[in-house]
């Protein structure tokens, strides 16, 4: 499966992208994978929106690829059913200065194995977790987990 890199950044204004689900199609998912990084800062905004979350289809899995949110930074993620992370490393993570929301998911999933270090990382910057059924957290190691609080 393929992956997606990306430095979304502004240098003297703003910068803003949204990819989202094209009505014509049922459902969507996202494969994020080992090896990739998305990276957002400086003023820009990175929106993806899958679909909805009442089918179980709209999944954005991170399969060990990171996504980090700098300082000036803003990305969402919204409308899903399920955002997995896990076992391959990679996560969410958001620094000093950088906003991450993932909002309108039905669940988070989060499994965090084999000495990997992956799950959603805040190091002081706004996070806002919202879901309608619950965070899911599986920690087999010390080496990652869901750090951070939620709604």
């Amino acid at each position: 499966m393929g992956g997606t890199s990306l430095a979304l950044s502004s240098s003297g204004g703003s910068a803003s992208l949204t990819l989202a689900k094209n009505a014509s199609l049922s459902s969507m998912q996202f494969y994020h994978n080992s090896g990739n990084t998305i990276s957002v800062s400086n003023n820009a905004q990175l929106t993806i929106s899958l679909g909805g979350y009442s089918n179980d289809r709209n999944t954005f899995l991170l399969a060990g690829g990171i996504i980090q949110v700098n300082n000036g930074g803003s990305f969402t993620l919204k409308d899903l059913y399920r955002l997995s992370i896990g076992s391959g490393g990679g996560g969410l993570e958001v620094n000093q200065g950088g906003n991450l929301e993932v909002v309108w998911a039905r669940e988070i999933k989060n499994i965090t194995k084999y000495g990997q270090r992956d799950g959603i990382i805040n190091n002081g910057g706004n996070l806002t977790l919202k879901t309608e059924v619950g965070v899911f957290n599986s920690d087999l190691t010390t080496d990652g987990s869901l750090a951070s609080s939620f709604e």
